[in-house]
């Protein structure tokens, strides 16, 4: 990170300025770039070569003023990347989480009637509204953080107090969405990163943080391309917080 805090905003200007279609793109590239900071500086170098590609791709697919949009976009993303995005990583975080919090309030008071307990509640909340907000994200990638932030606090609240060998046993029956997820399978991953805390136990903190980075850099790069990796990327980056 060459440039100082705030520096990022600038680069979102730009897209602002002369590609306004890729605003979503600058704001999930603030927030990657901001959350894996603290956690994996190492991978930041890795990015460089797959957003140019994809950035080349992406000016295949313009009808119209072609250079105007890929100008800004690479400016934009490259002042983005050298800036330290920390605290407005911090603050897209909490807005996120802020838009979809209200939904599961309303649904988990709506079922609270039903006599269950608190954490069953919870959960059944959870798994009434995920489905859902997952589409959303799909459409909208910001959203994606929140559904992460919001999902661990649920899933985790819910599952902290058991003991370890049942932990292990959720870690183990959540390997096949792992698996899918690795690959590229957004619903899979929908699953998996609210509860990315439980591979712990199977897999080691640093390097289920390095697999995280570096999938959410893939995805940030496909993301220049699709929505749908745009969304995966914030998830794979959120989740990545929580290790």
């Amino acid at each position: 990170m060459l440039l100082p805090t705030g520096t990022g905003l600038l680069g979102l200007l730009a897209v602002a300025i002369f590609n306004r279609r890729a605003i979503p793109i600058a704001l999930i590239v603030l927030f990657v770039s901001g959350a894996l900071a603290a956690k994996a500086p190492t991978v930041y170098g890795y990015f460089t070569p797959l957003v140019y590609a994809a950035v080349a791709l992406y000016a295949l697919r313009q009808e119209e003023r072609v250079i105007e949009r890929v100008i800004g976009l690479l400016l934009g993303i490259t002042v983005i990347w050298a800036a330290n995005n920390a605290d407005i990583a911090n603050a897209l975080k909490s807005i996120s989480e802020s838009l979809v919090t209200p939904f599961f309030t309303a649904i988990n008071n709506a079922l609270s009637g039903l006599g269950f307990a608190a954490a069953l509640t919870s959960l059944l909340a959870w798994s009434l509204l995920s489905p859902r907000l997952m589409h959303l994200a799909e459409e909208e990638p910001l959203l994606a953080i929140g559904y992460v932030v919001l999902g661990y606090s649920v899933l985790s609240g819910a599952v902290g107090a058991v003991p370890g060998y049942l932990k292990l046993a959720l870690a183990i029956a959540l390997l096949n969405q792992f698996s899918r997820a690795l690959r590229g399978n957004l619903e899979a991953l929908g699953e998996v990163a609210p509860a990315i805390f439980l591979m712990t136990e199977l897999i080691q903190k640093t390097t289920l943080t390095q697999i995280g980075a570096v999938l959410a850099l893939i995805e940030l790069a496909f993301g220049v391309l699709s929505k749908r990796h745009l969304a995966g990327a914030a998830m794979w980056a959120t989740a990545v917080t929580y290790l």
